[in-house]
Parts: C-alpha cells; sequence; structure tokens
C-alpha cells in the first residue's frame, strides 16, 4: 500500500504532507493528485494577509472618521449649551436647525462645560510653559482680505456693556 491514508496502520509516523498525502510515490496516490484551490497554489496565505491588511487599515480609518465626528458634535453641543447659559436663544435654534443636534437628546455633561474647559487649559498651558495662552489675536488692517483669512462664517456679535444681559426674542 503506498498512501497511507488507504493503509490500516495504528498510527502514521510522520503528520501527513500539505497534499494530505504521506506517500513518496505521489503518481500512484489519488489525493496527491487533486488540484488545490487558486488561493493555496503558490505562497500559502499571501492573498489572505493582504487583504486581512487592508480590512484592518479601512477599519481603523473608518474608526478615525467616526472619532472626528463625535468630536466636532460634541463642540457644537457645548457651544450651543454656552450660548444657551447666555440667553442667546436664536443661536443655539440657528445651530440646532443647522446640525441637526438638538440640545433636548444631547446636552454635555454636568461638571463639564466651555468656560471650564478653557479655564483648565490656561492653568495648564501657564504650568506647562510659564505664560497665559494668546487664544485670540487683533487682526491688523481693515481690508477685506485680511478679514476672511479662511473663514467663512461671521460669529454673533457678544455684547460688551453687560455679559448678564439676556435675549428672550426668536
Amino acid at each position: 500500500v503506498g498512501c497511507r491514508q488507504r493503509s490500516a496502520e495504528p498510527w502514521p509516523r510522520r503528520p501527513p504532507r500539505r497534499g494530505g498525502c504521506d506517500s513518496r510515490r505521489r503518481r500512484r496516490c489519488s489525493t496527491s493528485l487533486r488540484r488545490r484551490p487558486f488561493r493555496q497554489r503558490g505562497r500559502p496565505g499571501a492573498m489572505s494577509m493582504a487583504l486581512a491588511r487592508a480590512k484592518v487599515d479601512a477599519e481603523s480609518r473608518q474608526a478615525e472618521e467616526r472619532k472626528a465626528v463625535e468630536k466636532r458634535r460634541n463642540l457644537v453641543v457645548l457651544c450651543a449649551r454656552f450660548f444657551q447659559d447666555l440667553g442667546y436663544i436664536g443661536v443655539v435654534q440657528q445651530i440646532q436647525s443647522e446640525v441637526n443636534v438638538s440640545l433636548d437628546k444631547v446636552d454635555a455633561a454636568d461638571n463639564i462645560d466651555l468656560q471650564t474647559i478653557l479655564t483648565e487649559y490656561e492653568d495648564f498651558y501657564e504650568m506647562r510653559f510659564g505664560k497665559k495662552p494668546k487664544i485670540v489675536r487683533k487682526v491688523a488692517g481693515d481690508s477685506e482680505d485680511k478679514k476672511n483669512l479662511g473663514r467663512q462664517v461671521s460669529l454673533p456679535r457678544i455684547p460688551s456693556e453687560s455679559p448678564s444681559r439676556s435675549y428672550s426674542g426668536a
């Protein structure tokens, strides 16, 4: 008997070869004459490794995109809550209609607001670099080109008389 798969030996002396046949005379064994599928020819697993790597890369990119979208949504919610706390109800309604995020469904956490985040950042920056961070800057000149340096949206005007004044219209 040339093939161990057909023999009646109690155990094989060495593990069967890749083709499923342990015989040295492969011409006579019918299991060694079967063709292997395409993905097993050549380097074993080469195609599956490339596909697995591409799949992992795509999933990684999608996870990063989801994180970026979530971060932007969180910023919009924080800003909307900040404007609502200041009394700019019209601005909040405009944000909710344009972004399709409602403060009734999603709101900032109890211990988080924009002012706290800014204060903590200023404290960290001062501790790290020994000076206060420069959050806003003055724009030099009145030319229209310098005012719109890549900013498409104008911000609402904040009154400078009294910060406790509330807007109840809209």
